[in-house]
């Protein structure tokens, strides 16, 4: 892509961030949306000691086609055995409960299950001032699932006064 002045990059989905660092370090102003609490630890440090922290904004959140007071539960990918290539599965709290109980039977270890925020983008982008008037060129979206109900919760984005150019889309 070629990068017009203020120009954003959108990552659902941003994991660790392979994709959010590399576009902040292209010089693209970076929206990165993850809901587990390490890969945004792990996202934060990076971009800090890459320097590029200054272009670039995380949520860690779940995002959905609408925001919900009930948050939902992340649960590590070895406890799902569910063939999630991501390092935890998004699941509604009503499974949680269940899936800890199964991972504690067939481990020593505890599960590990975490509860996060659901939102759309729309809110967050709506959140933050900077955020208001911002061009998005281009918008990755792998949320293990979810890319449906993540891309119906942006339509500020995808439908908006500039739509991106490029959407690239993980989906198994």
């Amino acid at each position: 892509l070629a990068q017009n002045p203020g120009e954003w990059f959108l990552d659902i989905g941003a994991n660790f961030g392979v994709y959010a660092l590399s576009a902040a370090a292209a010089g693209f102003y970076t929206m990165a949306v993850e809901p587990l609490h390490y890969n945004t630890e792990l996202l934060a440090a990076s971009a800090a000691h890459a320097g590029i922290g200054h272009r670039m904004m995380a949520f860690k959140t779940a995002v959905a086609a609408h925001r919900s007071d009930e948050a939902m539960c992340v649960i590590s990918h070895e406890r799902t055995g569910a063939g999630n290539k991501g390092n935890g599965q998004l699941a509604p709290l009503r499974d949680c409960s269940q899936a800890a109980d199964s991972a504690r039977s067939s481990s020593s270890r505890s599960a590990a299950i975490e509860l996060v925020p659901v939102n759309t983008i729309d809110n967050l982008i709506a959140s933050e001032p900077a955020l208001l008037r911002a061009c998005f060129a281009a918008v990755k979206v792998d949320v293990e699932g979810f890319e449906l109900p993540a891309m119906l919760g942006a339509g500020s984005v995808f439908g908006g006064r500039c739509p991106p150019c490029l959407v690239v889309i993980e989906y198994v």
